[in-house]
């Protein structure tokens, strides 16, 4: 099940080895599992057993890797917006993605944008198969920027004696 990643890598990263001594079912399994998972390079492992021959068991490991970034783009967004938005962004290609990924790129381009005065910005990020690369992905971000948010009024309230004051001798240079 593997595109990209090396198959002894993967191997050595279980911890199990040819001629190792393990109970069925166990924790040499189970703990060979969490330690794929815990690199973050696979989604899915199934380790199973494939033939027994008397004290020796055959095991198949199989794997589904992550996908990985080929592109992304924007929808919903001018020209402009996009390019000052892709430098802004830390999305790298060829960078596994993950939930944390599409995460931090929503929460990317809701930033960009508040710092423009949009604070309502609706971002989702779609993940789509790249039909031309196996294994990757194209991140669709749409972008609905709803209405710029503007200040229309500030008031103050205070019952500061030294505050009055000040205010009013400033009004009185001017």
């Amino acid at each position: 099940g593997l595109n990209v990643l090396d198959k002894t890598a993967m191997l050595s990263l279980t911890g199990l080895r040819i001629g190792d001594e393990i109970k069925i079912p166990g924790d040499g399994i189970s703990g060979a599992i969490r330690k794929l998972w815990k690199h973050g390079l696979v989604g899915d492992v199934v380790i199973s057993v494939q033939k027994i021959e008397g004290t020796n068991v055959y095991l198949s490991i199989e794997l589904t890797e992550r996908p990985r970034l080929n592109d992304f783009y924007f929808v919903g967004i001018s020209k402009g917006s996009q390019t000052s938005l892709k430098d802004d962004m830390k999305l790298i290609k060829g960078k596994i993605v993950n939930d944390a990924t599409i995460r931090n790129a929503e929460l990317s381009v809701k930033k960009h944008f508040v710092k423009k005065g949009f604070l309502n910005t609706v971002v989702k990020v779609i993940p789509e198969a790249d039909s031309l690369n196996r294994g990757g992905v194209r991140l669709r971000i749409d972008v609905d920027l709803k209405s710029k948010v503007k200040i229309n009024a500030v008031l103050i309230d205070g019952n500061s004696a030294v505050a009055d004051a000040k205010l009013k001798a400033k009004l009185k240079k001017t």
